[in-house]
């Protein structure tokens, strides 16, 4: 069976965790490149040795592991070492999401992408983009009390993605949250049978 493949994008703490762990609760597949990523990146792994052989033993703990914090640190404040970084991390993490996709046999399955762009469309072959949109004032004030940092650095977080009008331009729905937690979910829910009857259509 062919999968219709959702791409659920959106800003830094836009909501996508709370949207496709409702998604999942509504019994569609969830692919997470952030869970996905973590995995790449585990003590013996290939990308873990790339990461040490490209960064050294700073960005790396006492267990042996990689030190996410030290790492974080290095590239927001460098483009250049987020753009390597990145090119170490892509390959690996489309690999292990093609490998998640391989034992899915539902009609939908949603992937999870922070960081979208057209390549990334194109390169996972995504059927639709579903976009959780904020302002960014709202998503400034929710980086800044998540993460526990200032305004500068949050700015920095928020500028190390695509940006918000890249997104938009690239989704096919978009779904503002500025409400509730409910509110959120209702649009949600409210998409599901759209998405079915499109993937009828497919067939």
């Amino acid at each position: 069976m062919s999968v219709m493949l959702i791409a659920l994008t959106g800003g830094i703490a836009s909501g996508k965790t709370i949207a496709s762990d409702y998604l999942a609760d509504l019994g569609l597949p969830v692919i997470d490149t952030d869970v996905v990523a973590r995995e790449v990146v585990q003590p013996g792994s290939q990308g873990l040795s790339l990461i040490r052989e490209e960064f050294g033993g700073r960005v790396m703990n006492k267990e042996g592991g990689l030190d996410r914090s030290a790492l974080k640190q290095l590239v927001f404040n460098d483009v250049d070492k987020l753009k390597k970084l990145n090119a170490i991390l892509h390959p690996l993490i489309q690999q292990g999401v093609g490998s998640h996709l391989r034992s899915i046999d539902r009609q939908l399955a949603v992937i999870v992408i922070p960081l979208l762009t057209s390549q990334v469309v194109n390169a996972y072959a995504i059927d639709r983009v579903l976009m959780i949109d904020v302002s960014q004032q709202v998503q400034l004030k929710r980086v800044m009390s998540r993460d526990q940092v200032g305004q500068e650095m949050a700015h920095k977080i928020i500028d190390s993605q695509p940006d918000r009008l890249t997104k938009l331009a690239l989704a096919d729905d978009v779904l503002v949250n500025h409400d509730s937690i409910a509110s959120l979910k209702s649009k949600l829910k409210l998409l599901l049978p759209v998405y079915l009857a499109l993937k009828s259509i497919q067939r």
